[in-house]
């Protein structure tokens, strides 16, 4: 076998994506040991101050933290020891004042919702860090931190220290995936559906949809819902739920697009679906059942094995709660045999009427309940709209514009449009801003209209991705399911590891570059286990379910 089989830009990527987590953590080993190198191992003199703001909802001005080691009722004016910690919530805000040995463990702040804004000095250098949080959660600021920070060299630092070991690791990581048999383990090219033409930038976005789910979950972890942005970028992080419904939209969309014109063998294609996601969901339900066994009952564990009919909402799903969608998505296979046969046979009208019905009962439900929030989160009823909306342009396009590229003006209208909708939905605080809103039935629709756009734009548009890339994200897509399933079993390993390029280890641009250069990356190395021993062996089964052809009537029939 010769080295030619994987073009070199594409070993580079591997090697480089696989060298982001190594360095991330090999970056916070070193910071604090290289801190002592450079500056030594003496005390820093160090200033705390509450200053006695807070941000809008906090509901207090305090300022809690563990008690240095040192410090004493004696040398903390205007601060109250309480057992392990102290506080302060009252004026006059006196500054603490004291020696941080450079090898502690550093100061940690308890972050609450009545938490107020806290300035931290260090020689000539200041930060203000606001510690209000909807869920209590500790915040931990390392000796090394402050000590570059006083000689004002914080960023430069941190960054020269991981991209020369990120540069290092991926030179090492490249030389070994020269072989082959080595980095065939790591490439598994996509398999192609028995059904349809593969279209790779399909599973581009499928691992976008996975991406924002896991930044989601991240940031929540960190610092709870509700919060508000106007920033499309940062809303994509802070809404990253939002990665449910494109995948939902995707669903529709390419399902209709295999059995457009086709005889639909309804056991074949609900077969070739459970042996696409029953294999991997029963093996995280084998996982809860075995780990927490005495918390179900019978019938509680009996419904974890038919999601089918079962939302799962009301039982417990330790790592796994986000598998209600799983749920709902099989009730949607059950049924799409038969809308996509009467979406041929009466046309758009159709998809209309559909839409208008569920929209009506949501809005119903809202009336009755005074929100519709769970309903149309949670629910198929809630989540119809997105598969419909799917289903909808995709027999658009195989009547209009099958095979036929497009301008990427439009793909750039399309992330305009995305970037619209995302600003007015996060900076009202997504989801928990339009609890209580009529608005809320009309949300799934919204958004799959948003998420329809940008499919049709980015799988049709005339432009050019190198091979190697379109491979790359082909690959990552095609580890979508297995990312999306078993994120929450690789986060509580990484969630205590940081390299801080923020004001502290639970900064916003923090979250980013932890999710991006270590979580996502840690996920995506499991996931590539788990589809090749659990996914890949079942997707071999599957069937072709789509042949023969019907006959269409009018698009707008009489």
């Amino acid at each position: 076998m010769t080295s030619q089989r994987f073009p070199f830009f594409e070993r580079f990527l591997w090697a480089l994506f696989i060298a982001l987590p190594i360095a991330y953590l090999l970056t916070i080993f070193l910071l604090p040991r290289l801190s002592v190198v450079v500056y030594g191992d003496a005390p820093i003199r160090i200033s705390v101050q509450a200053l006695g703001e807070s941000s809008p909802k906090s509901q207090s001005k305090e300022v809690w933290l563990d008690t240095p080691v040192g410090v004493t009722p004696e040398n903390a004016p205007g601060w109250d020891i309480r057992g392990p910690q102290m506080v302060a919530y009252q004026e006059p805000f006196t500054p603490l004042v004291f020696d941080l040995p450079a090898a502690s463990e550093g100061l940690t702040f308890i972050r609450q919702g009545w938490s107020g804004k806290v300035k931290i000095s260090a020689g000539d250098q200041a930060m203000i860090l606001d510690l209000y949080s909807k869920n209590e959660a500790r915040l931990t600021v390392r000796p090394h931190e402050l000590i570059l920070r006083a000689h004002s060299i914080y960023l430069p630092f941190v960054a020269s220290v991981f991209f020369a070991t990120l540069l290092l690791v991926t030179v090492v990581l490249q030389l070994i995936l020269r072989r082959d048999r080595i980095l065939e383990v790591v490439v598994d090219r996509p398999i192609h559906s028995k059904n349809m033409k593969y279209v790779s930038r399909l599973d581009h976005l499928r691992f976008l949809a996975a991406s924002m789910v896991i930044f989601y979950h991240t940031f929540t972890d960190n610092f709870g819902l509700g919060h508000s942005t106007y920033n499309p970028f940062m809303g994509l992080v802070e809404q990253g739920h939002m990665g449910v419904g494109l995948f939902m939209v995707l669903s529709g969309y390419l399902l209709t697009s295999i059995a457009y014109g086709k005889q639909v063998k309804y056991f074949d294609f609900i077969k070739n679906r459970i042996l696409r996601i029953y294999p991997l969901y029963l093996l995280c339900v084998i996982v809860m059942l075995c780990g927490w066994r005495l918390d179900y009952t019978f019938t509680q564990a009996l419904s974890l094995f038919f999601p089918f009919v079962n939302t799962l909402q009301d039982v417990k799903l330790p790592f796994f709660g986000h598998l209600w969608t799983v749920a709902v998505e099989l009730q949607f296979y059950l049924i799409f045999p038969f809308l996509v046969r009467f979406l041929e046979e009466k046309g758009v009208g159709f998809a209309l009427a559909l839409l208008s019905v569920t929209v009506f009962f949501k809005i119903l439900l809202w009336k009755s309940m005074g929100s519709v929030t769970n309903v149309s989160y949670i629910t198929l009823l809630g989540r119809i709209d997105q598969f419909m909306v799917g289903m909808l342009v995709a027999y658009l396009v195989k009547r209009f514009m099958d095979n036929k590229k497009i301008s990427p003006a439009w793909l750039l209208a399309s992330l305009g449009c995305a970037a619209v909708v995302i600003s007015i939905f996060a900076g009202n605080e997504g989801l928990i801003g339009i609890d209580q809103s009529w608005f809320m039935a009309l949300w799934p629709t919204v958004e799959a209209l948003m998420w329809a756009f940008l499919i049709v734009a980015y799988a049709h548009a005339n432009f050019h991705i190198p091979v190697s890339l379109d491979l790359s994200l082909a690959r990552l897509g095609q580890l979508s399911f297995s990312m999306y399933c078993m994120h929450y079993v690789i986060i509580p390993f990484t969630r205590d590891h940081w390299a801080t390029v923020g004001l502290a280890s639970n900064d916003m641009l923090d979250v980013i570059v932890q999710s991006a250069f270590l979580t996502i990356p840690c996920i995506v190395l499991f996931s590539m286990l788990t589809f090749g021993v659990i996914e890949k062996p079942f997707l071999s089964l599957k069937s072709r379910y789509a042949g023969g052809q019907h006959t269409h009537k009018k698009l707008f029939p009489a």
